[in-house]
């Protein structure tokens, strides 16, 4: 199983007797990746609380909303133009950046 940033669970510690007659410590802890602009920082319970978790999480929306805006708007556009097109108004992409007021090469781009 791979993980992709997140373990849950409770912090725990097993000890592990050593053939050489000492003994092997193992330490399990929570933990957290959350994203920090373009750094990904790990946060376990003792970095994070509740409030800090809840921050992460609406920042995280906030995020992936902000990554679909340029992209809808220019499916939005593509449909408005294609209709445009469909229904007589404009024959040509210079016509519809002329009615649009913008470059031809945007109205290439979408």
């Amino acid at each position: 199983m791979q993980l992709k940033g997140l373990l849950i669970g409770d912090p725990v510690t097993y000890q592990t007797p050593s053939p050489a007659g000492g003994v092997q410590m193992e330490t399990f802890i929570p933990w957290t990746l959350v994203k920090r602009g373009v750094r990904r920082q790990v946060i376990t319970p003792i970095d994070a609380p509740e409030q800090f978790q809840v921050e992460a999480t609406v920042e995280r929306r906030e995020r992936k909303a902000a990554q679909d805006t340029p992209l809808i708007r220019a499916l939005g556009l593509a449909h408005h133009w294609q209709r445009l097109l469909d229904d007589g108004k404009v024959r040509t992409i210079s016509d519809i950046a002329q009615m649009e007021n913008v470059d031809v090469t945007l109205v290439q781009r979408h």
